[in-house]
């Protein structure tokens, strides 16, 4: 399996270091709350009751709440939050998960951003935190989601069905993971094909699947339910079409490909 997904339990062990033991002054958990209430996107955490799941952005000093119909996308170019409420033992808990690409990790502090330990005020603190590393996520996090998803480029390249022709294709690799599946993007190019993985070619209104000669039939239906629900994401009319190994070199010379100027 493709390198993208590999990582060891060392990692995980480092990657989610609980802070809630480190001691913060009155004072501190005070400014730090005085903070989480004059920030508007923190307002439904205000009402929680039940178990839930509250997904935000931080796009330089200023947060997002990310849509429902959003959720489990994660684009490399900004610091996501992820608040899990769980009912345990009738009692609300919290799991708050910090994710940060790749790219950023090594202008990220160790300890969590600022709007994380602001968010982490306004619930007291009591909180268990999660430090989420692109390419070594937690099981955890990626649990919360049938599809674990990330893309290249910014959110503003986000398919828009009100202007579907300006989305940009994009190659992605997936990965079953028990009953959950990922889609990771990759290099647009026929270098980044391998015989052990399904591959998908997202055009926005399509998406090609490509299986490796290697891949389990486990793994080629899986790949098709995941597609499915990643498509269902999208308005409008959807096509979808398979591709085996064998078929790559019509697959790559076929005009319409050429035509888009998406592998290299």
């Amino acid at each position: 399996m493709s390198a993208f997904f590999q990582r060891s339990t060392s990692e995980k062990l480092e990657n989610d270091r609980d802070y809630s033991d480190d001691e913060q002054s009155s004072s501190d958990l005070q400014e730090r709350r005085e903070q989480a209430l004059l920030e508007p996107a923190w307002n439904p955490v205000k009402s929680i009751n039940k178990e839930e799941l509250l997904i935000w952005r931080i796009e330089g000093s200023e947060v997002k709440q990310v849509e429902d119909s959003e959720y489990g996308i994660f684009f490399d170019d900004a610091i996501y939050i992820l608040l899990k409420a769980a009912n345990k033992q009738r009692k609300i808990c919290y799991d708050l998960h910090f994710w940060i690409p790749h790219s950023m990790v090594k202008y990220i502090a160790a300890e969590p951003p600022a709007k994380v330990m602001e968010l982490s005020a306004l619930l007291h603190d009591r909180v268990i935190y999660h430090k989420e590393i692109e390419y070594f996520e937690s099981s955890i996090v990626k649990h919360y989601f049938k599809t674990f998803i990330v893309l290249h480029d910014g959110v503003d390249t986000a398919f828009n069905e009100n202007d579907p022709r300006a989305y940009k294709p994009r190659l992605l690799l997936f990965k079953l993971n028990r009953s959950r599946g990922e889609l990771r993007q990759v290099p647009a190019s026929k270098k980044a094909l391998n015989s052990h993985c399904v591959f998908v070619l997202d055009t926005g209104r399509e998406m090609l699947q490509w299986n490796g000669s290697s891949c389990s039939d486990e793994e080629r239906s899986a790949a098709s339910k995941h597609i499915n629900n990643f498509l269902g994401r999208r308005k409008g009319k959807l096509i979808r079409e398979f591709y085996d190994e064998e078929d790559l070199l019509s697959f790559v010379s076929n005009s319409y490909f050429y035509r888009i100027d998406f592998f290299i």
